[in-house]
């Protein structure tokens, strides 16, 4: 027969060993609910880009690193631009709400987020993508 001490401490190490099991257990469920939420999040995230609204106006996305966005700059300094119409220039690369809002603008014109880029022009109703495209826009002004 077993002394009582010896028996204690049997006891206590099964104890222990069941904690270490209970907590891996929670730990490998939490490890499973973290993974399928991040699973979910990119449908949350289209989620989030359909609620964004559209502010009214016309709107420049851009980039300072595209050569299409600079040439696009160059026309609107040397033509004056900004005195025949009121628009608003976002950068895409430091303005996380211009990020999301041009797709969604785009999706109003028909486009796949994936077919979009910079130079990016929405002039309240119609969208202009590329360099090419806009500067024709702006050459139809008054």
């Amino acid at each position: 027969m077993l002394n009582s001490p010896t028996l204690k401490l049997r006891t206590i190490n099964n104890m222990k060993l069941t904690n270490i099991k209970n907590s891996t257990y929670i730990s490998l469920l939490l490890v499973v609910v973290v993974f399928l939420s991040a699973c979910t999040s990119p449908q949350a995230n289209t989620q989030v880009k359909q609620t964004i609204s559209v502010p009214p106006g016309k709107i420049l996305f851009f980039s300072k690193t595209c050569q299409h966005c600079i040439l696009v700059e160059q026309y609107i300094t040397d033509n004056n631009i900004h005195q025949k119409i009121y628009f608003v220039e976002r950068d895409i690369t430091v303005d996380q709400e211009a990020y999301q809002l041009m797709p969604v603008i785009g999706q109003r014109c028909g486009f796949v987020e994936a077919n979009l880029g910079v130079p990016f022009f929405w002039d309240g109703n119609k969208c202009y993508v590329g360099d090419e495209s806009i500067i024709n826009y702006f050459k139809t002004l008054p």
